[in-house]
């Protein structure tokens, strides 16, 4: 067993004693891989991260005290560091905030003129279009990886790089190929996934086909990009592959509260700065609040009114609507809209929500009303086809438990599964996260459900490896 493998083993013990410890996963780190005594420019994306200022990169124990850094949000770090003191091998990455580590990344470092090395850097997309790896229409594809490989001091004629691309819940999904590679003595030939020909797919991977042409992206998943060099003899010669975590963000956000939808009537609301709360994978929002005009029935007619207030740049899936905001109007009402913005392979996406419509109301008779909902359990795992109940506590301003309050319980998304009025949820067949909800007058509160095939500890480790549809964890 070589000390690559041997790395990966020990890495992934590590992971899995750590995991409770762990703050959130690298999805992508770009390059992967640099020459020894070299100076990089990264970029880092997280799943589940907190990254600040304060946060710092870690390679094999050693903090990179880097040339310039900048952190642009919660899961995104790009900085510049000279690759010193480190001899070829390849070494965990991570990214401790706070006192608490990411799980790690390998990262190669090589020493040019030594060996062929073969970099592959991927593109840290969140989603990619299945039309992206057709080979009629390669001229129009986006750029997903490039390969770089660094040749030793032999010179080299007619090579052949072979692409295979993996999922790790998919597996096998297509091969590809380029042929005629000539490389003189320690020269780097670059070429790019727009490069390659003769894409054969797996026709056995029916499931794999079916859910990408319903939705014409990749499925979620973590793809892998390997590349596998081959000389005139077919002997092969080098080896390299990247990585990167697809989201599926392509799925529009569920909202949870406040309001009902416009086929129904508008819910009465009090408060003057309401929590508004939607369910997204996703971390990069648009909320946009909409005075409702005389006449108008449908969401199509109200989100052609000019906003009364939008906020951009929202990085959770909540929003607590701000004093300094337009105010609401007694008597008036109201729909809202939050719209996901996703990095795709075709550049920005943005998806827009339904909407919601709430009438404010701040006059009337007061009666004491609920002010807190305490769910239990508060987050739990459950398997397929089977059920779990849910408690909700009732609670008055003064933290007085209020009893025989009538708790109404939903599922988001409503697929997932259902939930009686005792609070019984009964898992559907669909593998995923979802919310269970209560509701007494204008309080609610969600626990969060991983539904799966899997324990409670093998679902942990897929966890690691994808970052799935659901709500934050912070509240």
């Amino acid at each position: 067993m070589n000390k690559f493998f041997q790395l990966l083993i020990v890495s992934a013990i590590m992971l899995y004693a750590n995991v409770t410890k762990a703050q959130g996963v690298l999805s992508s780190v770009v390059p992967t891989t640099a020459s020894a005594n070299s100076t990089i420019d990264m970029v880092i994306k997280g799943a589940g991260t907190s990254f600040n200022n304060t946060s710092s990169i870690i390679i094999n124990g050693i903090v990179i005290n880097p040339l310039n850094k900048l952190v642009k949000d919660p899961e995104t770090i790009q900085l510049k560091f000279d690759v010193t003191g480190f001899a070829s091998g390849n070494y965990p990455l991570v990214v401790n905030t706070n006192g608490v580590s990411t799980l790690p990344i390998l990262f190669k470092v090589f020493e040019i003129g030594n060996e062929l090395n073969v970099l592959v850097n991927v593109m840290p997309l969140q989603s990619i279009n299945v039309s992206d790896f057709d080979p009629n229409n390669l001229n129009n594809a986006p750029v997903l990886f490039t390969v770089s490989i660094v040749n030793d001091i032999a010179p080299r004629q007619n090579l052949r790089a072979v692409l295979t691309i993996t999922g790790e819940n998919a597996g096998k999904i297509a091969t590809a190929s380029k042929l005629s590679i000539n490389l003189n003595p320690n020269n780097t030939f670059l070429f790019t996934n727009k490069e390659f020909t003769n894409y054969e797919v797996n026709t056995n991977n029916s499931s794999f086909f079916e859910k990408a042409i319903k939705t014409a992206t990749l499925p979620a998943d973590v793809y892998t990009y390997a590349i596998e060099i081959f000389n005139e003899s077919g002997q092969s010669i080098g080896k390299g592959e990247g990585k990167n975590t697809i989201y599926n963000q392509l799925t529009k956000p569920e909202l949870i509260s406040p309001g009902n939808e416009m086929i129904r009537a508008a819910e009465s609301l009090r408060n003057m700065q309401p929590l508004f709360q939607w369910f997204s994978q996703g971390n990069d929002f648009q909320f946009s609040l909409y005075e409702v005009n005389n006449g108008q029935k449908t969401a199509e007619e109200v989100v052609l009114n000019r906003p009364v207030f939008t906020q951009n740049n929202i990085k959770s899936s909540s929003f607590q609507y701000p004093v300094s905001a337009e105010k609401l109007q007694e008597g008036k009402t109201y729909v809202w809209q939050v719209k996901l913005n996703s990095a795709g392979s075709n550049g920005l996406q943005q998806l827009s929500s339904d909407v919601f419509w709430f009438k404010y109301s701040a006059s009337g008779k007061q009666e004491l009303v609920a002010n807190e909902i305490k769910i239990t359990p508060e987050d739990c795992y459950v398997q397929i086809n089977t059920t779990k109940q849910f408690n909700a506590n009732v609670f008055s301003v003064n933290n007085e438990p209020m009893k025989d309050q009538k708790v109404t319980w939903k599922v988001i998304p409503s697929d997932a599964g259902s939930i009686d009025i005792n609070g019984l949820f009964s898992a559907s067949g669909k593998i995923g996260s979802c919310a269970v909800v209560a509701k007494v007058g204008e309080v609610q509160e969600y626990a969060t459900v991983n539904v799966s095939t899997m324990s409670g500890n093998d679902w942990t480790m897929k966890l690691m490896l994808q970052k799935l549809f659901g709500i934050p964890t912070e509240k």
